[in-house]
């Protein structure tokens, strides 16, 4: 993994080795795949991921951030909170497709993206506008009464490729397309800024789906269907893949299976690994992969008790079951004397 870390010092590029220390005045550089691995050489990397030196024009330390196309376009400009290739964006970060046209302006707070985000299309033409809110609700867990953070995503202002008005002031249709612009995956009546009405979609050339809204909720059953006509029924649209039995359980599964690697104890050395894999359709981990480590034994250790693990409940999207990469923290805490 820090076989793909090099910095600019002095104007000189130089490569770094798994015990090179790297100053708060140097530049880093990774090559990245767009699944959010570090590659070792450029030639098999999607592109180029440089974090700068901290500044604190946002209030905090942060460090500048830029994401380039490997034929040297801007993909991303924005800032983050730490210098791992596992971005913690903070403040307003702006992205661009591979012509160099601006494909969004989206916000963050400590990583996680909230407030308004606009969207544009490969020509240039304004697409969507929308407001994600944060608010605190009571729910009943585990038959307690606990404060709860959800979001919504507040739909104001849509627009076709020409430029034509679809919704706006939060009432109109909308119209959602695949990151390629190849499929409409999801359109339908809006009305106060919230999904409302009947919405149907194209997912891809096999999968489609249909549902009704009421304020931004699916109400009865939608159904999703593949290339055979088989029909999936769903209550919502997506459902996240996760251990069965839950978080408590995945986390008696790490207990009794991990064992701290030695050079690792006796050298003091702990912290947690970021665990990257995608749960397939059968909900077997495939794909496993370290995105941050503080060393590679705890990378190692974390990669054989994942793959240890039973089938997942696997993810669902319209209530069809798909493949979904997925991200975990697994902390190496060392005993004190």
């Amino acid at each position: 993994m820090f076989k793909a870390l090099f910095v600019f010092l002095l104007g000189m590029m130089i490569w770094m080795g798994a015990d090179a220390q790297v100053s708060e005045k140097d530049t880093i550089v990774y090559f990245m795949k767009d699944s959010g691995i570090i590659v070792p050489e450029k030639d098999s990397a999607d592109y180029y991921l440089f974090i700068m030196p901290a500044d604190s024009s946002l209030g905090k330390r942060a460090y500048p951030v830029t994401e380039l196309y490997m034929n040297r376009k801007t993909k991303m400009i924005g800032h983050t909170l730490d210098r791992s290739s596992v971005l913690k964006l903070h403040g307003s970060a702006l992205y661009y497709y591979p012509n160099g046209r601006k494909k969004s302006i989206m916000n963050y707070d400590e990583g996680l993206a909230i407030g308004n985000t606009i969207q544009y299309y490969p020509n240039g033409q304004l697409w969507k506008l929308s407001t994600k809110e944060k608010s605190i609700v009571k729910e009943n867990v585990n038959k307690k009464m606990m404060d709860v953070t959800k979001y919504i995503t507040l739909l104001k202002e849509c627009r076709d490729s020409t430029g034509k008005v679809l919704t706006q002031d939060g009432n109109g249709t909308w119209l959602d397309f695949d990151k390629d612009f190849k499929y409409r995956i999801a359109e339908g009546p809006v009305v106060n800024s919230l999904e409302n009405g009947e919405w149907h979609g194209t997912l891809s050339d096999t999968t489609q789906f249909t549902c009704t809204y009421s304020a931004g909720e699916v109400v009865g059953t939608g159904y999703g269907y593949n290339k055979n006509g088989t029909k999936y029924p769903f209550t919502k649209v997506q459902d996240q893949p996760g251990f069965k039995g839950g978080i408590e359980a995945f986390g008696q599964f790490l207990a009794g299976n991990i064992r701290f690697p030695r050079y690792e104890r006796e050298n003091g050395i702990g912290g947690r690994v970021i665990m990257s894999f995608v749960v397939e359709k059968n909900g077997v981990l495939t794909d496993l992969k370290a995105l941050k480590t503080p060393s590679s034994g705890l990378a190692e250790e974390s990669l054989r008790v994942l793959k240890l693990s039973p089938p997942w409940k696997p993810g669902y999207l319209y209530g069809i079951p798909v493949n979904v990469r997925y991200t975990v923290p697994i902390s190496f805490t060392l005993g004190r004397e």
